[in-house]
């Protein structure tokens, strides 16, 4: 009974908390990335837009980072898909909608 508790946890077809946080991490440091680029674009040429431009290509490295960082995590720690509905067996709005 304890082995088959333990392997539903493993295969459970849910996000491990670590992949979460890299999902969530990356959100927030491409919409960072946006708004620093935007608020780049309206300086005036000189030292403040040229530091910008410095830490806008860091945050576009550390996006980078993090990108591998999830996609080691992954090949680590796949994800296992949840076992798909038959057709028949799905509402009449979802069969519409797919």
């Amino acid at each position: 009974m304890m082995a088959d508790e333990n392997r539903n946890e493993r295969t459970s077809p849910h996000y491990h908390p670590i992949g979460i946080f890299f999902h969530w991490l990356m959100a927030a440091m491409v919409f960072t990335q946006l708004w620093w680029g935007w608020r780049t674009s309206s300086l005036m040429a000189g030292s403040d837009k040229f530091d910008a431009y410095v830490v806008h290509a860091q945050i576009g490295a550390a996006i980078l980072l993090v990108a591998f960082l999830r996609l080691g995590w992954r090949i680590i720690a796949p994800f296992v898909a949840p076992k798909l509905e038959e057709a028949e067996d799905l509402p009449g709005w979802q069969r519409i909608a797919a």
